[in-house]
């Protein structure tokens, strides 16, 4: 078995240039929006001959949160929310292949619910 913790602190920035229309931009449709995301999980897995089923729960918080949009002043989906997670790990020793496959799931936000699945595949040459 295999118990593994993580704490992390993401932070994003996008930056959108002004809409423009007849070539000309519309004036205040540019924006800068920040995020800044403390991250606390738990995972739990057991090796089977080169997989690793695994399951996690983790707790998101949204520290921080602004964009230059005028008109968006409220914040509409939520401060924090509750993560869990269902996949497995595979390695491969004798040819170097290692992967993995993932659902996760963020729920607990007042107006959104974000669902993922996400697979990688390394081959080590």
């Amino acid at each position: 078995m295999q118990l593994a913790g993580k704490v992390g602190y993401l932070r994003a920035t996008e930056d959108y240039d002004p809409t423009l229309l007849n070539g000309a931009p519309i004036a205040f449709s540019s924006a800068k929006n920040t995020l800044g995301q403390a991250r606390a999980s738990f995972q739990v897995g057991y090796w089977l001959s080169g997989f690793m089923p695994f399951a996690s729960v983790g707790y998101v918080s949204d520290i921080e949160r602004k964009t230059t949009l005028v008109a968006n002043t409220i914040n509409p989906i939520g401060k924090n929310a509750w993560t869990w997670s269902l996949g497995a790990n595979f390695i491969s020793l004798s040819n170097g292949l290692t992967g993995s496959l993932a659902y996760r799931e963020e729920a607990g936000r007042s107006n959104q619910t974000l669902k993922t699945i996400m697979g990688n595949i390394a081959w080590r040459f």
